[in-house]
This record gives structure tokens, sequence and C-alpha cells, in this order.
């Protein structure tokens, strides 16, 4: 088989993989889970539209390798090279979703972020992580290009 045919294989099957959910989006260390869709509300061009003074609301579909009780998340934004933590209200990731998780069980974490008017019109990368409450271990984590509109 031709190196550059099976190199060119290999690419599109782990870009099919990534961009398998609704919206693309960039595994940025995943460890105790499998992230199998994503979906931002309103988000049909990328980079996604934030728009100030609404809720945005981000859907994700993973699979947990490993039965979990309990689960925090975070989420920072990237303005250039700069990471910036959000400050979300609530920390606690089973208020989003179904605890205990089940290895090998899809689950489905729902939440909605508040876009404040004071924001200012910007394009940043957007980091989304999962921590296992036991050990703070990666269950998820996602990085997608978000766009903050009038």
């Amino acid at each position: 088989m031709n190196s550059s045919f099976f190199f060119i294989a290999v690419i599109s099957v782990i870009f099919a993989g990534v961009m398998c959910g609704k919206v693309p989006f960039m595994d940025c260390g995943s460890a105790d889970a499998t992230i199998v869709s994503l979906d931002v509300s309103n988000c049909t061009t990328f980079p996604c539209p934030l728009k100030k003074g609404q809720n945005t609301t981000v859907t994700m579909v993973f699979t947990p390798k490993k039965n979990i009780t309990g689960a925090s998340n975070n989420a920072y934004g990237y303005i250039g090279p700069i990471k910036t933590p959000y400050p979300l209200n609530d920390n606690n990731a089973c208020h989003f979703m179904t605890c205990p998780l089940v290895a090998g069980t899809n689950v489905t974490y729902t939440t909605a972020v508040y876009v404040q008017q004071s924001y200012p019109t910007i394009t940043l990368a957007i980091e989304w992580q999962l921590h296992d409450s036991s050990d703070n271990s990666m269950l998820t984590c996602f990085q997608i290009k978000g766009q903050i509109v009038n």
C-alpha cells in the first residue's frame, strides 16, 4: 500500500471521529471517557456564535471507561495563548447529568452558560473539562472555537 494513501486514510479516520458530533471539536486530553458527540445551541457556523445576553447550551454525550460516583466541571477561555478560567455558577457536574456513571454506558451532559453583555466581541478557544471527583482525574476535555457576538 502506498504510504501517502495510508497516511491520508488514517488522518481521514481520525478527523471523522472528531467530527462525528454536530459541532467540530478537538479532544484535549479525555482520559477516563470517550466523547461520542457534542452540540452547542445555535451553532450552525464556525466559530460558534455566542450571543451576548443569552444562554448557550452545551450538550455532550460521552462514555466513561470506569464507574464514577461524582464529577466536577471547569471551563476556560483562551484569548491568544492566555488560558483564563471561566467562572461557572455550579461546578458539580452531577447537576447536569445523572450520577453515578457506569463504565461503558453513554451519558448525556447538558448545561447552559450565560454570555454576559459586558464580554468583549472576540473570537476565542473554549475548553471544557469534566473531572472525577474522587481522584480529580480527567474524564473528558474538549475545545471548540467560539465568537462572542452582539
